[in-house]
């Protein structure tokens, strides 16, 4: 089955328009909630600062390491029953990675990506301006809602 991109792009702009109806504001491209309610696990991620995840298959980054634990949940158990770790995956995760990182996340929430972030990548995001993906506010560049339909054409620049 192949998707259908007119439908998809259909469905998403009605759940944000019933949603936003029902006082949910979209704060990044999947995520809603009413305003002071959003994941704070969420939006560190997205903006690059630490945060911990618990359980299975779960990512924590603090500072430039990046871990993932255990995938399977009956070994994962286990290894933290007995003590031991439930890491199986650790990356150092240079710095100019985190910020491509930052930039192609940042663009996906309400928060954008301030100018002073953004001097690398100038040319792209004045080309996804004048194409109406991308807009300026006084000091930052945020999606449209058009650009929202096609997030991922952004975020290809960054990385």
């Amino acid at each position: 089955m192949l998707p259908d991109e007119e439908l998809e792009a259909e469905l998403f702009q009605l759940t944000t328009s019933v949603l936003e109806n029902s006082g949910y504001r979209q704060y990044e491209i999947s995520n809603y909630a009413l305003p002071g309610s959003e994941s704070r696990h969420n939006m560190a991620y997205w903006m690059g600062s630490d945060y911990l995840g618990l359980g299975p298959s779960a990512f924590s980054t603090i500072g430039t390491r990046r871990w993932r634990n255990i995938r399977e949940t009956g070994i994962y158990t286990d290894s933290t029953i007995e003590g031991k770790t439930a890491v199986d995956f650790t990356e150092e995760v240079p710095v100019e990675t985190k910020l491509k990182e930052r930039a192609a996340f940042g663009m996906r929430t309400i928060l954008g990506l301030p100018f002073v972030a953004s001097t690398a990548w100038e040319n792209e995001l004045s080309d996804f301006e004048r194409q109406g993906l991308v807009k300026k506010t006084s000091d930052r560049w945020l999606l449209t809602d058009q650009g929202k339909l096609l997030a991922d054409s952004v975020a290809e620049i960054f990385v």
